[in-house]
């Protein structure tokens, strides 16, 4: 099971001889939070990235550092206003260009392209919003072992928004994603098995995911701190 961070971007962004940077070390620290939904985090890994701050320059994985963090708040807002700066130099990558890249990438089996475009067709960026569409791309990428993609999908089952609204499938899809170490689907697994959604109720093993999603660092979440 990969993580949405490569190995390399860890691994490689030290200097030679094997010291990290400070720079470097904020890099792996914010990309750490923003897998855990922290979109500030996101942000910042992300203009580091396009203004080549201590790691290499890489404009694709900018991109996709800032549709995560934009994908946190009002994405037009993001995109149009914070991200302003940055694309007026020319260093973002262009958002239509890689919406369809990445729908691309995704027909030729890339569980991490899916997601991706599946953020795109959620939030309107570079495409028209499409909740199904979004679904689809998500469900797509869970099956390839992108956890993230799995809660995702799973939230949108357990509304009903662009997918039938089917609690034990959003179930199932919050346990994977939480495998996968996702701290969010462990709190929504929990939410699911207190409540009997999909599931028996079932108060032991709704405190289990809790404590799950405690341990792998639930953002903000003040249950985490008693």
């Amino acid at each position: 099971m990969r993580s949405l961070v490569p190995l390399a971007s860890i691994c490689l962004i030290g200097l030679a001889g094997g010291a990290v940077t400070a720079s470097a070390q904020a890099q792996i620290e914010e990309e750490r939070l923003c897998m855990q939904g922290d979109a500030d985090a996101c942000l910042s890994a992300g203009m580091r990235y396009s203004t080549a701050d201590g790691v290499a320059a890489d404009q694709v994985r900018a991109t996709q550092l800032f549709v995560l963090g934009c994908a946190e708040r009002d994405a037009v807002t993001c995109f149009t206003e914070e991200l302003a700066p940055v694309a007026s130099t020319g260093r973002l990558v262009a958002l239509v260009e890689a919406t369809e890249q990445f729908e691309q990438d995704c027909e030729n089996d890339s569980p991490e392209a899916c997601f991706y475009a599946g953020l795109h067709a959620n939030h309107g960026i570079g495409t028209e919003q499409d909740y199904t569409q979004a679904a689809r791309f998500y469900d797509r990428a869970c099956q390839g072992d992108e956890p993230t993609a799995c809660y995702l999908v799973g939230v949108q089952h357990m509304i009903g928004v662009g997918a039938d609204q089917d609690h034990e499938r959003a179930t199932a899809l919050f346990l994977r994603g939480c495998d996968g170490g996702i701290p969010n689907a462990c709190m929504a697994a929990g939410f699911q098995y207190a409540h009997g959604n999909g599931v028996a109720p079932d108060e032991t093993r709704a405190m289990e995911l809790l404590e799950q999603a405690c341990v792998l660092g639930l953002p903000g979440f003040e249950q985490c701190q008693r």
